[in-house]
This record gives C-alpha cells, structure tokens and sequence, in this order.
C-alpha cells in the first residue's frame, strides 16, 4: 500500500497517533509527541520568547541573527501587516531556554529516530508570528545544512508554544517527501517568509504539478506542549496566521554529535566559530544535548 492510500482513510487525530510510533518515522518523515512539556514549562518559555524578541538578553550575549518584524503599508495602512519576529540561537542569551534544550529530552527522541550516539544542538530559532503574519515556503532544512557532516543530514524538532490550529497557519508537512528524488534538491528560489504568498509554489517547482497525488499534505492541530520532529528532506512549511493571537514556537536544528564542519561554504553565521586548522565543531558553539 502507498503512502497516500494508507492515509486518506485516516483523519487528523489518526495520523497523529499513527506518526506517534518512532518506527515508522522512516517511512513518513515525521514523528509526534503530545504533551512533550507540561503547561508551567510552556508558559515559561513563551515568557522566555516574548523577552528575547523584546531585546532582553540576561546574560548578555546577543543571539547570532535577529530578524524584526517588517511592514506592508504603514500602521495606518489598511494593507499593515506586521510581520514574523525569528531569534536564531537565542540559548546564549538565556540560560534558561539553554538548560531547556540541552536537558529536556530531545537527545533521547533523536536517537529513536535516527543512528546517532549523541546528538549536538546546530541552531535553534524562537518564531513569534503575529496575526495576519507572512506564511513560509516550503522547503527543506538539508539543502542549508552543506557546510557540516552529520550522519544523514538534520532533523528537526518543532515545539508548539502557542494553540496551533486551522487559523493560526502552523507548521504543515508533505508526509513522505524524504524519499522523492533528490537530485534536484536546493535552496528555494523565493522568499521564505512573506505576505500572502503562495507556499506550494516551491512545491511545483520541486516536485511537479503532481505533487498532491504522489505524497500527503498533512496540517497537524497541536496543543502547546506538543512536540513534532522531521527529517531534513521533509518539505515542511507554514500559512498565514489568520487568528487574533500571535503563534509561538521554538524550533531546533539538531545534528549528528560527531558532525564535523565538511570544508564546504560556510555561512558567515557559522563560520565564525570554526577554529583554525581543525575541522571539530566546538561544543562550546554546538552544545552537546543530554540524553
């Protein structure tokens, strides 16, 4: 049985059961948790979010990339709109979200799903969504990922810190798109971020106009707490946030604790951090997650 036959006859809570088991994360390329962190814990790190997209750095680092929202129109504008608010490697500018990632388990689900012994944080991302905020492209994480070694590539674990619904345009998965063919696997041409903009279009491009009959387009709804974790060839992205309450989550780059930099081109973001004559990536840069 193909994939989109076995999940057409299922509906959302169905599928989310089903990708629930890590055996078969293989197979579909993505893998869901409920209730990963409790109610106190998610309200914690939503605090943590709002300060860091506030410019409140408490140990006095500030993150590697910090990207504030831009407009369309002005405030007075009918056309305003407030766009997405990302933090990339917020974990040196609060220790509490640091002691989070690090200790919070992800080590343990990564290594279910993948053949790693240990596992090394490569980024994390705070993405504070407005209302009427810009969907994202979709896209794979492992084209971006050229300039280190890790087994397979990354995968990703995404953790919902606000009500994710049909409104609020969460994350959105094309189940099984790991196993298309890759040879033509690269950076989307457009936008990742932007208003009203379609974000199939990188699908078409991709995959062909018969993208829809060949893998699934699966919108998971999710509870603060929730965890989903995919595959670095996963095409994953999101739609507008159409509700009155801005979307929270915090997402994490996790790699192959052995990785090392490849010699490849290395963003500016991450090349800064390569030592001199040596290829090891510093666990003081690229903490190592506990299990």
């Amino acid at each position: 049985m193909n994939l989109i036959d076995e999940i057409n006859s299922l509906n959302i809570q169905q599928i989310q059961e089903k990708i629930s088991d890590p055996s078969l994360f293989p197979r579909f390329g993505v893998f869901y948790k409920a209730n990963f962190i409790n109610k106190n814990i998610v309200e914690k790190l939503a605090h943590v979010a709002e300060n860091l997209v506030e410019g409140n750095y408490p140990t006095g680092l500030r993150p590697d990339i910090v990207k504030k929202p831009f407009y369309v129109g002005s405030s007075t504008d009918s056309n305003y709109t407030n766009q997405v608010h990302s933090i990339c490697n917020g974990w040196k500018s609060n220790s509490v979200l640091k002691n989070f990632i690090l200790d919070a388990g992800f080590a343990s689900y990564a290594k279910q799903l993948v053949p790693w012994k240990s596992v090394k944080l490569n980024q994390d991302s705070i993405y504070f969504v407005h209302p009427n905020s810009g969907s994202t492209a979709f896209h794979e994480d492992n084209p971006y990922q050229c300039w280190h070694t890790s087994n397979g590539g990354i995968i990703t674990a995404w953790l919902a810190l606000s009500e994710i619904n049909c409104d609020s345009g969460g994350i959105e998965y094309l189940l099984g798109s790991h196993h298309a063919n890759k040879t033509n696997s690269k950076m989307i041409k457009g936008k990742f971020i932007s208003d009203g903009a379609n974000p199939y279009e990188e699908l078409t491009l991709n995959l062909g106009d018969d993208w829809s009959k060949d893998f699934y387009l699966f919108r998971p709804v999710v509870k603060p707490g929730d965890l989903l974790i995919h595959h670095g060839g996963v095409w994953h992205g999101s739609s507008l946030n159409k509700s009155n309450k801005a979307r929270i989550s915090l997402s994490l780059h996790l790699m192959d604790g052995e990785s090392k930099y490849s010699g490849a081109d290395i963003s500016p973001v991450y090349g800064k951090y390569k030592l001199q004559n040596s290829n090891e990536m510093n666990s003081t840069f690229f903490p190592d997650l506990h299990f």
